[in-house]
C-alpha cells in the first residue's frame, strides 16, 4: 500500500470521527435520558478513540514522509478516491 494513501485514510478516519461526535452531541441535545454509567463511559471511550486516531495520524505522517513519491497510476487512483470521498461527505 502506498504510504501516502495510509495518511489519507487516517485523516479520513479522523474526519469521520469528528462527524460522529457532532451526530452524537446532536443526539444528546435531543433531551433523551441516559444512565449515569453511560454518560460517564462514553466520553472516556471517545477520548480513547480520539487519542488512538491521533497516534495513527502521526505514525502515518512519519511513514509517508520517508516514502518514495507515488507513481502516476497511484496518484491518479488517489485523486479518484479523494473526489469520491469529497462527494460522499458533501452529499
Amino acid at each position: 500500500m502506498n504510504p501516502k494513501a495510509l495518511t489519507g485514510m487516517t485523516i479520513g478516519s479522523a474526519i469521520m470521527f469528528l462527524f460522529g461526535v457532532v451526530w452524537f452531541l446532536a443526539g444528546l441535545a435531543g433531551g433523551r435520558f441516559f444512565p449515569v454509567w453511560l454518560r460517564a463511559g462514553l466520553p472516556v471511550v471517545g477520548l480513547a478513540l480520539a487519542a488512538w486516531i491521533a497516534m495513527l495520524v502521526v505514525r502515518a505522517a512519519r511513514v509517508s514522509r520517508n516514502a518514495p513519491p507515488p507513481t502516476a497510476e497511484q496518484a491518479a487512483i488517489g485523486r479518484q478516491i479523494g473526489r469520491r470521498f469529497g462527494w460522499i461527505n458533501g452529499i
